[in-house]
């Protein structure tokens, strides 16, 4: 089976690694960017990525929604999981028609938003 392959842009340092652990054991190839830019990049160079998974607030008045925003604005169609800890997160993703994936957040939860997105 090929692997669904995951882009993950996180700028926690220890959410990314443990959320791209959990992925990579469930069966997923994922690829981490830490901000807004590198998240760009990669999805740029990698057109088969399955699933778009962001953070709200990435640091440094970055946001998943300008990632998101930038990437259709490329043309560029996928499923995307937008997480967040803050609650307010959740109206900007219904408006972007994405999914909505509160932290903290566990192993099942994840695996599930992921799989069904």
């Amino acid at each position: 089976m090929l692997a669904n392959r995951v882009l993950l842009v996180e700028d926690d340092a220890d959410t990314r690694e443990l959320t791209a652990l959990l992925l990579d054991h469930a069966g997923y190839e994922v690829i981490v960017a830490a901000d807004l830019a590198t998240g760009i990049a990669i999805s740029r160079q990698q057109p088969d990525i399955s699933v778009l998974m962001a953070d709200m607030y990435l640091g440094r008045g970055q946001t998943g929604t300008s990632l998101i925003r930038t990437l259709r604005d490329d043309g560029l169609r996928l499923p995307i999981v937008l997480t967040s800890a803050n609650s307010e997160a959740f109206a900007e993703a219904r408006e972007l028609n994405v999914t909505f994936l509160p932290k903290p957040y566990g192993r099942q939860t994840l695996l599930s938003v992921v799989a069904m997105a």
